[in-house]
């Protein structure tokens, strides 16, 4: 009798395999991320909206977020929960998205907003992360609104390895610096 191939032996290897990964990725499609460790997490649509609040909702006494544009009505009324419970929250968005205006006047009087400046080496305010307790960050591709946490293709990371989280931090403290503030009404 002739001996099997190297696929007829694996063949079956190689199907429950494949069986494994489908079922992982439709499960990481259904529930919007995969967890790598405890200490990150990758976020997909979708799912990320609901990740995110998760995300923010776990600060114990401050948020820094920088963002492109902010206008996911759900995120809005989260930021404005938490900073009536008394997290600190600032926030610093592109000036030039006109919907940012509108935002600023939706949140909280208690929550810190600043536009993003340009400057001989910055054009833009074109990113999208936050900060929680300066322990943990959210890095993503997103904007914070009905489709960029939603129905876009996007992805995020949320880590917490104190090294990207300090580096982060040190960046949204020099552009806070350089940020400016509007007279809210």
């Amino acid at each position: 009798m002739k001996e099997p191939s190297f696929y007829q032996k694996a063949r079956p290897l190689i199907i429950s395999f494949i069986a494994v990964l489908v079922i992982y990725l439709i499960s990481a499609q259904k529930t919007g991320y995969v967890v790598y460790d405890e200490n990150e997490k990758l976020i997909t649509n979708p799912g990320s909206e609901k990740e995110l609040m998760k995300f923010l909702n776990s600060s114990n006494y401050k948020i820094g977020i920088s963002v492109y544009v902010l206008t996911n009505p759900r995120i809005i009324r989260l930021l404005n929960e938490l900073a009536n419970r008394g997290i600190e929250i600032r926030i610093i968005l592109d000036e030039d998205i006109k919907e940012n205006h509108q935002t600023e006047k939706n949140l909280s009087k208690l929550i810190k907003i600043k536009f993003g400046k340009e400057s001989k080496n910055i054009t833009s305010y074109h990113a999208k992360y936050a900060i929680v307790d300066d322990k943990c960050a959210w890095i993503g591709s997103m904007n914070w609104n009905i489709w960029g946490l939603n129905t876009n293709r996007e992805i995020a990371i949320i880590t917490c390895n104190s090294n990207i989280v300090s580096k982060l931090s040190t960046i949204f403290e020099s552009d806070w610096m350089i940020s400016s503030e509007h007279h809210r009404r």
